[in-house]
């Protein structure tokens, strides 16, 4: 290979790393926008958005209540909803400028967090980063790293393992349903009942819910 070409294929081969990486954090961009949520915004929004927070019940502050207000979140765009936090136009005044905290990438994704809060009618049972390990253990081998599906399983054994990024499908499913075939297995999946105990699978399973809910407006 001459070296012109060796040097387009190293270039071409960095552009692709850099697209996959893009790619990987806007499906874990929910997954991220819970550590924000729950760093800063929680004292006030509360541990399920409804504006119940203990800081904001202290200084008598009215904190958005995120699932009463859906149809206007569902009106915004992120762009629009980054510009309010940040302490531009729509700004509350009890509220922080979080723009002298946090960059706009994390901003970017607490909002899809509060769409998730918003929207979403199951509630995060568990802590979603001890689930993240398990994930990374146990479920990347099939489901793949982003919850797609295309683990490097798939090709050995042709087999097709459910898409946790599909929000619709997953969706349908509830919480206790989804811990129900994490732990007796459904099909090709093996069981992890006697790997994972109780409160493992509610911490997978909290995980998973933030993997289905990847984008946002």
């Amino acid at each position: 290979m001459n070296r012109s070409i060796k040097q387009a294929s190293l270039a071409l081969g960095f552009v692709l790393l850099l697209m996959g990486r893009a790619a990987d954090a806007e499906y874990l961009k929910t997954f991220e926008g819970w550590k924000v949520y729950n760093s800063s915004c929680i004292l006030c929004h509360g541990p399920q958005g409804r504006g119940d927070g203990s800081l904001a019940k202290k200084l008598g502050i009215e904190a958005a209540d995120f699932r009463e207000r859906r149809q206007k979140l569902d009106g915004l765009s992120d762009q629009a909803l980054l510009d309010t936090i940040k302490g531009g136009r729509g700004h509350l005044r009890d509220m922080p400028k979080w723009r002298d905290i946090y960059p706009d990438t994390q901003l970017a994704a607490a909002i899809a967090y509060i769409r998730y809060l918003s929207g979403s009618s199951h509630p995060l049972e568990a802590n979603p980063v001890e689930g993240q390990q398990y994930y990374q253990l146990y479920c990347i081998a099939c489901h793949g790293k982003t919850g797609k599906g295309d683990g490097f399983m798939t090709s050995l054994l042709e087999i097709k393992p459910a898409d946790h990024t599909n929000t619709e499908r997953m969706d349908r499913l509830t919480n206790q349903q989804m811990g129900a075939m994490i732990k007796s297995g459904k099909g090709m999946m093996p069981a992890w009942k006697g790997i994972l105990d109780d409160q493992d699978i509610a911490e997978l399973v909290t995980y998973i819910r933030l993997l289905s809910h990847p984008s946002g407006r």
